[in-house]
């Protein structure tokens, strides 16, 4: 995983040192939607006016104890294949205030990585910057089932597109809803057609038609 820097940290990083050290910044979200936000299981962030706060069920999952995290402090748990595109619409949606809706592996507190959707959504405060939300619903069982039948599709696929037979496979109403290599080369002309749904009996030539 690339390491992610925020555009504000080299200056922070060259502040003159000699200032008397700032205090804690208080964390903006009233002690109502605290306690509302710990109610819920899933992992949500908020930052308002630029201080984030991280409910319970986050803080848990992540092993961290503090109420305020910064995006980079979650954005770390991000799986390394997934951390570099998020933080690029990350970045674009603070310039823009774009809504950003994207499924991302997050590490537990025990190292494993669980599947999220991923929901950010902007609001636009008195001072005129954005204040933001973020919600991650684990959704792991979904999508390890999703990718598991989407391999088996794909070995299926490879398996009859090593066959030189014409092999269609046909739904109850008659239409084609899949058709391997020889047979899109033989009936169709082409050889990767993947828009499917013609009915079947029209591919057969028509003195046969009739038998179909």
């Amino acid at each position: 995983m690339a390491r992610i820097q925020m555009q504000g940290d080299k200056a922070s990083n060259q502040a003159d040192t000699s200032q008397a050290p700032a205090h804690p910044q208080k964390c903006l979200v009233s002690d109502d939607v605290r306690h509302m936000l710990d109610a819920m299981p899933h992992l949500i962030w908020m930052c308002k006016s630029g201080i984030g706060y991280a409910n319970n069920a986050l803080r848990s999952y992540i092993g961290q104890e503090q109420l305020q995290l910064s995006d980079l402090d979650w954005m770390k748990y991000l799986h390394p294949e997934d951390a570099e595109h998020m933080y690029n619409l990350w970045t674009n949606a603070q310039k823009t205030g774009q809504k950003i809706e994207k499924e991302c592996r997050i590490r537990n507190q025990q190292g494993v990585y669980q599947w999220f959707l991923l929901l950010a959504c902007s609001e636009e405060n008195s001072s005129g910057g954005l204040d933001w939300t973020i919600s991650c619903t684990n959704v792991h069982d979904r999508a390890i089932m999703l990718r598991e039948t989407a391999d088996l599709l794909r070995a299926h696929t490879d398996m009859l597109d090593v066959s030189v037979d014409c092999i269609k496979i046909v739904r109850p109403n008659g239409t084609v809803s899949h058709m391997n290599r020889s047979g899109c080369i033989a009936l169709l002309g082409k050889e990767n057609e993947k828009n499917f749904g013609m009915p079947w009996l029209d591919l057969l030539p028509p003195e046969v038609r009739h038998k179909g």
